[in-house]
């Protein structure tokens, strides 16, 4: 699937015409593809993840003290694009981590990423 980028007006400070390829094909066998947005966040935060192959998944959210606070999936996955919202209640830096063990094969692919969060 691709989604067209539209190219800003003249006055605009750049402009870009082109594509990006959003498939799920290009994510290789054993990989892990993960973001948060937006980040900083002043309200919930949306967490994206690609597998490149089935696997149990457990996406988790820690304070900076190593305590986790949130388990937002724990379960099989299967290969592609998936999502998760985590409602942040209080403010700081905390991490988000997606550990995918592949089924009966391979060891586990573990990605990492902080987030801030601003209280209002």
């Amino acid at each position: 699937r691709r989604v067209p980028i539209r190219a800003l007006g003249s006055g605009d400070v750049f402009a870009f015409e082109g594509r990006f390829n959003t498939s799920d094909e290009d994510v290789p066998e054993g990989s892990l593809a993960l973001r948060a947005f937006p980040n900083p966040s002043t309200g919930p935060v949306t967490i994206d993840y690609r597998l490149g192959a089935p696997a149990q998944v457990e996406v988790e959210v820690f304070d900076m003290l190593g305590r986790r606070i949130a388990m937002l999936a724990d379960g099989p996955a299967e290969r592609g694009s998936h999502r998760a919202t985590w409602n942040a209640g209080a403010s700081g830096v905390f991490i988000v981590r997606v550990t995918a063990r592949p089924a009966g094969r391979g060891a586990a692919v573990v990605a990492h990423r902080s987030v801030t969060r601003i209280g209002r």
